[in-house]
């Protein structure tokens, strides 16, 4: 028997009598840490998740506010695409939220003039540290919209001293014989790998003689490249600092649709790349390095990656794409001519800006590879994508 002698209401804590009755507590609740689910098993077993039904949505009554609902685990439609209605397989482990395949946590990418932050963590657990990287740094925010994932700044007044003492002057909020107003955009968008994110800065730069329009206009390039690049910089190393602190945001979970999609197929997979294409055929080559898929040759103008892959061999080179252009490589070798695939990416005709370029495999004579094989392939391509 626990006697209760009586409830600190501060501390929500009941205050037991007795040091026999503190022992026996604690041994209860060591038993139950140490037991976990397997206490209550008697009660469950692995089956009965696959017995489980769904249940309606709790309702809200009429006369209480109804706050923006989004379903963090939402179930999706269930196509057979694989042929697999009426066959009987044991279903494996779910696919991790999130893999590394050698790619840093953290890392600043950059393509043409854009440039970007690419995080190994979701955008729910990224976001919060985004308002925060602006809070320290003085940025007073204009809009903050964590479902789109967009956050901007009022119109800020520096000196023009260069892109470092720009972002420098507003930390230390220095605008003494300020010249010019700056206004930042950064975005988050899910990045094309599963569990990743990717963070974009823009900015708008006007002398402060001229008028300063509240509504801004956000078109995709900054007024200022390297001023987007110091401020990107500096969100890159606070993110890096930041990166394991457990925070999470439930709004940012709306932000979920993939840049990558892989469509199962019985015949013929396809990954999608919300892409434009520059940005796929470099990230298709980024994925093959990643990865250590050996690239035996590519040929631009075609769109073909021509690679050996043996989904029951790893390969143990050390990274270095342009070290795997070969011809007669030893591990080449060892490979046959039945792992030659290639990998070819199609432009939809006629279409401009993003859109979804597909990427397909076929075997070494160009018709469409063993499905299973194909699948197989992409998956890596597309989680060693950054």
């Amino acid at each position: 028997m626990i006697d209760v002698t009586h409830i600190d209401p501060t501390t929500d804590t009941a205050i037991f009598a007795g040091a026999k009755s503190r022992a026996t507590l604690s041994l209860l609740i060591v038993v139950v840490s140490l037991s976990g689910c397997s206490w209550l098993s008697k009660y469950d077993s692995r089956d009965k998740y696959l017995e489980a039904e769904s249940i309606p949505p709790t309702t809200i009554p009429p006369e209480l506010d109804r706050p923006p609902f989004e379903a963090a685990l939402p179930i999706p439609q269930v196509s057979d695409t694989r042929g697999l209605t009426g066959k009987k397989f044991e279903l494996g482990l779910p696919e991790a939220v999130s893999t590394t395949y050698g790619v840093e946590k953290v890392v600043i990418k950059k393509l043409g003039d854009s440039r970007w932050v690419f995080l190994d963590a979701t955008p729910s657990t990224v976001w919060p540290k985004i308002v925060r990287f602006f809070a320290l740094s003085n940025m007073d925010v204009a809009l903050v919209d964590p479902r789109r994932g967009v956050l901007e700044s009022e119109w800020i007044s520096t000196r023009d001293d260069g892109a470092d003492a720009i972002v420098e002057s507003i930390a230390e909020q220095d605008f003494d014989q300020a010249t010019i107003a700056n206004r930042f955009r950064v975005s988050i968008e899910p990045g094309i790998r599963s569990g990743s994110s990717e963070v974009y800065v823009e900015t708008r730069q006007l002398s402060l003689s001229s008028s300063l329009p509240q509504d801004v206009s956000w078109e995709g390039k900054s007024d200022d490249l390297e001023l987007e690049a110091a401020l990107l910089t500096k969100l890159a190393y606070y993110l890096g600092e930041s990166i394991n602190e457990p925070v999470f945001s439930i709004g940012a979970t709306a932000l979920r649709e993939e840049k990558a999609r892989l469509i199962p197929d019985i015949v013929s997979p396809v990954l999608l790349y919300k892409l434009d294409f520059e940005r796929a055929w470099a990230t298709v080559g980024a994925a093959l390095d990643n990865a250590r898929i050996p690239v035996e040759d590519l040929d631009r103008t075609a769109q073909i990656y021509y690679v050996y892959y043996d989904p029951t061999r790893v390969i143990k080179e050390e990274p270095g794409f342009f070290s795997r252009l070969f011809s007669k490589d030893e591990t080449v070798q060892a490979l046959d001519d039945m792992h030659r695939y290639q990998i070819r990416l199609q432009y939809p005709e006629g279409a401009t800006g993003v859109t979804d370029v597909r990427v397909t495999v076929k075997d070494k004579i160009g018709n469409p590879a063993e499905a299973l094989a194909s699948e197989g392939l992409l998956r890596v391509i597309k989680e060693s994508s950054t």
